[in-house]
């Protein structure tokens, strides 16, 4: 999921559209039109294994164990497959996930949702979904360091700014100007601190500085 500053910045909630196998509602899962269509396999008699002798020599032979080529190492056939998921007993559903984005996000953060990856028949529980943020480096204001509550942007002056003074204005990233001005002969990789103009912190209460 990609996100910028101005997200984790401003609190917004995003919308990620989603498409899901989900267990098909028409058949149940079952991939038959009716119970009555799926049978048990007159081959591996329902256990979707058999056992294979292979003669490699006089005298030698090799057993394996290999899934039932009718049923396709299910046990079931099914003679009328469901109109809807053409047996394959999973359907496409969309769905819209409404991700609140925390003051906490950073890139490479893994937010877990129990229960949303895809429904698979052949496995009794339904596995998550993992969606991992990848932070887009903004072109003005960049972290302090990964983890950071800080933000830092890079001004480039005069030389007569530097002896004289200096004064100018940042849009923020709320979109709110910000006057940096400063009387003082000014020397390269200087740094001039805003306080409390940073992301917000945990408690949503304290925030970081801008630099």
């Amino acid at each position: 999921i990609n996100i910028d500053l101005e997200d984790i910045f401003n609190g917004v909630t995003k919308k990620i559209d989603i498409k899901q196998k989900i267990r098909c509602v028409n058949c149940n899962g079952t991939g038959a039109q009716n119970p009555s269509d799926l049978k048990t396999c007159n081959i591996c008699l329902g256990k979707g294994k058999m056992m294979k002798i292979i003669n490699i020599g006089p005298g030698m032979v090799q057993q394996s164990v290999t899934a039932c080529d009718k049923c396709m190492g299910t046990g079931k056939l099914i003679l009328r497959k469901c109109i809807k998921c053409m047996g394959q007993k999973v359907e496409i559903k969309k769905k819209v996930i409404n991700l609140p984005i925390e003051k906490n996000f950073r890139d490479g953060k893994q937010i877990v949702i129990p229960n949303m990856a895809h429904y698979d028949p052949d496995c009794e529980e339904q596995g998550n979904l993992v969606l991992v943020i990848r932070l887009i480096e903004h072109e003005t204001f960049k972290l302090k360091d990964p983890n950071s509550y800080d933000l830092t942007i890079s001004k480039n002056i005069l030389l007569a700014d530097a002896l004289c003074g200096v004064c100018f204005k940042i849009s923020h990233l709320d979109g709110k100007e910000i006057v940096c001005r400063s009387t003082e002969i000014i020397k390269p990789n200087m740094e001039y601190l805003v306080f409390d103009e940073g992301l917000f912190m945990d408690n949503n209460i304290n925030r970081g500085n801008l630099i």
